[in-house]
């Protein structure tokens, strides 16, 4: 945890407070909001993959998973990143989900209907491409996703990297 929160901390000083927030939490796009003074980020090895939110008076708190790369030991074995984003887009109903988030940003219930699927499965996809940062999480109350274009870019890279042991 503690190297997890030097890195962010690091991080912070090198880019705006949104975009840390948004690389931090794999796609929590967070939009400052009047009353909030101060965003307190917490790292936390049980919520893995999950994005919690708490308002304490003038403070947001969230707690974020721990980067992959401090939780495994294991060199020889692909990046949890690269793992997810390859199996969140070897399923064809995801694929389609990214297609739509490429039009525009939607609610889970735009979604569902969209797809004529009920919320607790299309709100598992989004969960999973959520994960695998192909999607971003806009807003507290009337959450609408959209597709985090610049990880797609990233794709190809961490594959090769990969197989050519190459780091990025």
């Amino acid at each position: 945890l503690s190297r997890d929160a030097e890195a962010r901390r690091l991080l912070a000083t090198t880019v705006s407070v949104e975009r840390c927030i948004e690389i931090v939490t794999n796609g929590w796009e967070y939009v400052p909001e009047p009353g909030v003074r101060q965003v307190l980020l917490i790292p936390s090895v049980i919520i893995r993959p999950q994005v919690y939110s708490v308002d304490y008076h003038e403070v947001k708190i969230l707690c974020y998973p721990v980067a992959d790369e401090y939780i495994t030991g294991d060199f020889e074995a692909p990046s949890v990143r690269l793992v997810r984003l390859v199996k969140a887009l070897g399923d064809e109903r995801r694929l389609r989900i990214l297609k739509r988030l490429a039009t525009g940003s939607y609610t889970l219930q735009q979604l569902a209907d969209y797809f004529e699927v009920g919320k607790t499965l299309m709100h598992h996809h989004l969960v999973v491409l959520r994960a695998a940062g192909l999607v971003h999480l806009l807003g507290d109350d009337n959450k609408k996703y959209r597709l985090r274009r610049d990880t797609l870019a990233q794709l190809a890279p961490l594959l090769e990297g990969y197989l050519l042991d190459k780091p990025l």
